[in-house]
């Protein structure tokens, strides 16, 4: 059996008690300088500041969190692609989540002996970046083929629909026992009886987990028994068309896509250190790179509410975690951030019909038309997957990836065909905002 891995290093960073909101300087990102040719097995491994809910340390009134809707996976496929396409605005979406496809990035990778890296240093580490053998269009099943995860014990979040199913069903496949973390555990039933029906399938359950509500993450992780293996913190809500808060006070979009994971993987901890080696998976998008984390106003009370800004935002934030979770890594624990590209799922109910048709998902008549560069939700899941299990990821954490690689960093304010903005890789951010989620999930 091939076991998964976390073999990278980092001190724990010293923590801030004050959450003071300045705003900071996005560093330049780093450009690309040589490639190295690295043989199979080589590690990669390297080496996360405050906001404070309203009410604490900050004017702000706290309010109580609104009852609308949420979903497991909010949407349209095109959140979670890749920046710097050729769309020009429409109904509020904003240029770089443009749908025209990116002909060069669309082709598999030649296949290679050894694992080729391009130096791109996210941090002063200057850990080369992991270039795997799978391609734009390759399949989560490809991505885990002939991998073994027998005795592996997983969690995904959201996996009742969407991508999230498809991440459930291969790690099930490949012999892992599956949790199925959903707000609506009724939903994944169909998806429990038909793995349970596969001989080689792990165990697959489903159980209740509302992300905005903390008290349902609390009874979810106290109810929790014996070590976890993989965490895929894949569900989350977009663009929701008015400024809605959470119970905490938190900017509902944020306290779904962040706060709920941030409480669910810290309070899992124990869980996750006890399996030796274990992954957490932080499904982001590249919505992330025109949207810096703003600890001055991360609820909206002050700026006008803007659906996009506030889903780039908790996008960002999730990628930030990856980079706090660095300080886990001597525990045996790695983090990375995805961004699964564009799928066209069926969480695409906040997004109106002028919207969809400048996204270029919806024809004149008012029909749903999947785009030629749109992935299927078995090519969505691969990249979450690749990072749940697979060996090529052996100790590597801290990292944002897309279409099956490691991204290159961006300054994230330039018009970039993919890649990671270098705010969202900040290693101070990223501890101001660990520090302070803490004090809002005690």
């Amino acid at each position: 059996m091939r076991r998964l891995s976390a073999d990278g290093r980092g001190a724990l960073p010293g923590r801030s008690r004050t959450c003071a909101a300045r705003r900071r300087t996005v560093p330049e990102g780093h450009r690309l300088r040589h490639l190295v040719v690295r043989p199979p097995g080589a590690s990669t491994a390297t080496g996360p500041q405050g906001l404070p809910p309203p009410g604490r340390g900050r004017p702000g009134p706290r309010l109580p969190g609104p009852g609308g809707p949420r979903w497991e996976r909010p949407v349209a496929a095109h959140l979670h692609g890749r920046a710097g396409h050729e769309f020009r605005g429409g109904a509020g979406v904003p240029d770089e989540l443009g749908l025209h496809p990116d002909p060069a990035r669309d082709e598999n990778p030649e296949p290679h002996e050894g694992r080729v890296t391009a130096v791109n240093p996210p941090s002063s580490t200057h850990r080369p970046l992991v270039v795997t053998p799978f391609g734009v269009r390759a399949t989560a099943a490809e991505v885990l083929d002939g991998i073994d995860l027998t005795g592996r014990r997983a969690v995904v979040t959201g996996g009742a629909s969407g991508i999230g199913t498809e991440t459930v069903r291969v790690l099930a496949a490949a012999g892992a026992e599956v949790t199925v973390a959903t707000r609506r555990p009724e939903l994944a039933q169909q998806l429990v009886r038909e793995l349970g029906a596969l001989p080689q399938s792990g165990a697959v359950t489903a159980v209740p987990l509302d992300l905005a509500d903390l008290s349902s993450v609390e009874a979810f992780t106290r109810a929790w028994r014996g070590p976890l293996d993989i965490l895929v913190a894949n569900a989350g809500i977009m663009a929701l068309p008015t400024r809605e808060l959470s119970s905490r006070g938190w900017e509902m979009q944020l306290a779904t896509n962040f706060l709920g994971h941030f409480a669910l993987a810290t309070a899992l901890h124990p869980a996750l250190s006890a399996a030796g080696e274990a992954r957490v998976v932080m499904v982001s998008s590249g919505a992330h790179r025109k949207t810096p984390f703003d600890f001055d106003d991360p609820h909206f009370e002050r700026r006008p509410y803007d659906a996009w800004q506030a889903y780039g935002q908790s996008k960002t934030a999730d990628v930030l975690f990856a980079v706090g979770a660095r300080r886990w890594a001597e525990d045996g624990i790695t983090a990375n951030a995805a961004s699964p590209g564009f799928i066209m799922t069926n969480l695409k109910r906040h997004l109106d019909d002028d919207t969809l048709r400048a996204m270029g998902v919806m024809d004149a008549d008012g029909e749903i038309v999947i785009p030629p560069h749109f992935k299927t939700p078995e090519q969505g899941a691969a990249t979450s997957v690749l990072l749940a299990a697979s060996p090529l990821l052996k100790g590597v954490t801290g990292a944002y990836f897309e279409d099956n690689q490691e991204a290159k960093v961006v300054r994230g304010d330039e018009e970039e065909r993919g890649g990671v903005a270098a705010h969202a890789l900040d290693r101070k951010a990223a501890d101001r905002l660990w520090n302070c989620a803490s004090v809002a999930v005690r």
